[in-house]
């Protein structure tokens, strides 16, 4: 099935993992960031990396000589901050206790 070496199968994979770090930041450092934010990014991220691989094996195109991992990073960065903007924002007293303040 795989045709690649040990090394592009994780370099494929590990770049699976990175489309995770947007959410993990924002849900760390923004208290603003929704659930809804946190599943935009990670879809789209993952979206865009898929996208960005198919292209980049089948086609040996990358936008503006880029890694698709770069602007699954880009996508997933903004997917997250639009939707958390345009959702409700978690409630307060949720986000105190998440975020471990005393009211």
């Amino acid at each position: 099935v795989w045709n690649e070496s040990i090394f592009d199968i994780a370099s494929y994979s590990f770049s699976g993992y990175t489309t995770l770090t947007p959410t993990l930041f924002f849900s760390l450092r923004w208290k603003r960031f929704t659930w809804q934010g946190a599943i935009a990014s990670v879809l789209l991220g993952n979206f865009v990396l898929l996208g960005g691989h198919v292209l980049d094996v089948n086609m040996g195109f990358r936008l503006l000589g880029f890694l698709p991992i770069f602007w699954a990073l880009v996508v997933g960065v903004l997917g997250g901050i639009v939707a958390s903007l345009l959702t409700d924002p978690p409630d307060d007293e949720l986000t105190r206790l998440a975020w471990g303040e005393r009211s």
